[in-house]
């Protein structure tokens, strides 16, 4: 569901539009959490677990608080954007392990030194040699289902790019007729559009 948000930022890295890139990931996170969740429990009470808040909520506010560290001087560097990149490969990774090895309460502390004693790496290639395991294992009329699946896939990947890139184009050329700031656009009409994918899901499952 995050698609939409990723192809969008994209778009605008390509077209040099960062006051877009940050407005609609900041946008994308108060819609996700104002608008989606707000609406969701009108529809349904929602419950939550301590580990959830222990694990993913302290997350969340971790990388939240080192966007703002990162942001002070002005800019996002690659090697800023790399630590962003292994955090997040790493919690998926860990994610994966921890479903393996069939245990549901997880804690930040433990993440962070998943992280820090370079554990991914390990097991990236763990899930590597799974996924390649069930491949060869897999039959040949399931390959075909699989191959048709990916195809479908790439298509609907590549119409969310061109629609991306019109996106930002047309919502540039809206900022500059209406003398609205461009990270207003992202914050709002970006960011709103790009999260309505969480916002049906959510719904859905209310």
């Amino acid at each position: 569901t995050s698609l939409p948000e990723l192809a969008s930022s994209i778009a605008a890295s390509f077209l040099h539009q960062s006051e877009i890139i940050i407005g609609n990931v900041l946008g994308s996170n108060i819609a996700n959490i104002g608008l989606i969740l707000g609406v969701t429990t009108v529809i349904a009470t929602i419950s939550t677990r301590k580990a959830n808040v222990k694990m993913d909520g302290y997350l969340m506010l971790f990388a939240a608080v080192l966007l703002a560290i990162f942001a002070l001087d002005q800019v996002i560097t690659r090697i800023e954007a790399l630590v962003f990149l292994v955090l997040y490969g790493g919690y998926i990774i860990f994610l994966f392990e921890k479903s393996q090895e069939l245990t549901q309460e997880y804690h930040f502390r433990e993440y962070l030194w998943y992280i820090i004693k370079f554990k991914p790496i390990r097991g990236a290639k763990t899930i590597f040699f799974q996924f390649w395991n069930d491949y060869i294992g897999t039959k040949k009329k399931n390959f075909q289902l699989l191959l048709k699946d990916f195809i479908i896939l790439s298509i609907t990947g590549i119409g969310v790019a061109v629609g991306a890139h019109f996106t930002i184009t047309k919502a540039s050329l809206f900022a500059e007729l209406l003398q609205i700031h461009k990270e207003i656009i992202g914050l709002i009409l970006i960011a709103v559009g790009t999260s309505l994918p969480e916002l049906s899901v959510s719904i859905a499952a209310a």
